[in-house]
């Protein structure tokens, strides 16, 4: 038993502040009790850390990232709505990675994205309680594995971007490498206890 879903990834040209602000505000779960975000601020804050002629441009892939991405496919990754497996991928790597890398490359330049590679494959898995209960099933969705490649390729460009400029908090340990809940709460702690010393903070 699968569902079909449309999911949707669009390119378009902002300045990086704004492209910021919509990925942050895309993300932040506001309701009636929790205080708005200060929006301007944050603006502000990034702003004084890029050059006004700062900009993020989506780089063109090239064909030796194309063909490692396909060589370190994993061969037991579900399929997706195009039947191609990752093994299948993998094993053609060296004859399709420069077709490929034209798609993708035209994909860039044009701020469009194949509607095919939009589409997941959303099957229900069980979870526990009644069988004839649907909240009782989390949707698993499979995306066509060629399109993870370009979307690596985004995420690795616009993550080297923020990096470059100090943009990331050192705060931040979500969705970073070498970052983890455990150094997360070894830093909380050890600010706590900083300030218990100081006397900033009653026990």
């Amino acid at each position: 038993m699968a569902l079909y879903i449309m999911t949707v990834l669009i390119l378009p040209t902002y300045s990086v502040p704004t492209l910021l602000i919509i990925f942050i505000s895309s993300s932040v779960q506001l309701n009636s009790v929790n205080t708005p975000p200060n929006w301007d601020s944050l603006r502000d804050f990034i702003n004084s850390k890029l050059l006004p002629t700062s900009s993020f441009v989506i780089p063109p892939i090239t064909t030796s990232f194309v063909l490692n991405s396909l060589q370190h496919l994993s061969a037991k990754k579900a399929v997706g709505l195009d039947g191609l497996s990752g093994y299948c991928l993998k094993v053609s790597a060296p004859s399709i990675c420069s077709s490929l890398t034209s798609i993708f490359n035209l994909s860039i330049s044009s701020n469009s994205f194949p509607d095919s590679w939009k589409i997941a494959k959303v099957s229900p898995l069980f979870k526990e309680g009644s069988l004839f209960d649907r909240s009782n099933y989390r949707p698993i969705s499979v995306l066509p594995t060629i399109s993870k490649i370009l979307e690596r390729h985004v995420h690795t460009s616009f993550y080297s971007f923020l990096s470059d400029h100090h943009l990331p908090s050192d705060s931040q340990s979500g969705f970073r490498k070498f970052r983890s809940c455990e150094l997360a709460l070894t830093d909380l702690i050890d600010r706590i206890l900083k300030n218990i010393d100081q006397h900033l903070l009653k026990t």
